[in-house]
């Protein structure tokens, strides 16, 4: 008798090598898509660490102009490496500055008659005048850009 030895087939070893070359594709694509991720995500913190500094200085005296990030810091530090200053050069920071609402929060809430008594005391209208203002700050370069809004109720007029 003859001894018949346990063997793959040649159909076996192509099934499994078509399996192997299958899940050896989807973790390539699997590899390059989370280094993909990686690199845009170490870009934009990158970026919105720079964009920072506009966040921060926040000044009137910033307001609708179109600035770089280089704007910002050329005063407190001399010695800027020169790569550093062009890279700051090409960031460009945008403010504005604008009114977005006027109301008074008791209009409309108080008849004719009282109204005609606190014109008649004296009292000014104007003064429960709220306005509503907000701040954006657009930090942009290339195909990154950060906002930033502020939005608040200036105290004791403007």
């Amino acid at each position: 008798m003859k001894s018949m030895t346990k063997a793959f087939t040649l159909i076996e070893v192509l099934v499994s090598v078509m399996i192997l070359a299958v899940v050896g594709t989807g973790l390539l694509q699997i590899s390059s898509n989370s280094k993909h991720n990686f690199m845009f995500l170490k870009e934009k913190s990158e970026f919105d660490r720079l964009a920072s500094i506009a966040f921060i200085h926040n000044e009137q005296k910033y307001h609708h102009k179109d600035i770089t990030l280089y704007d910002f810091i050329k005063d407190d530090y001399t010695n800027i490496d020169d790569d550093l200053r062009k890279y700051l050069k090409g960031v460009k920071v945008s403010y504005s500055h604008e009114e977005v609402s006027t109301f008074n929060p008791l209009e409309g809430g108080i008849d004719e008659q009282n109204q005609n008594e606190e014109q008649e005391q004296g009292l000014e209208q104007a003064a429960l005048n709220l306005t509503i203002v907000y701040d954006k700050i657009i930090v942009s370069r290339g195909k990154n850009t950060a906002y930033a809004y502020k939005v608040y109720i200036p105290m004791g007029g403007k």
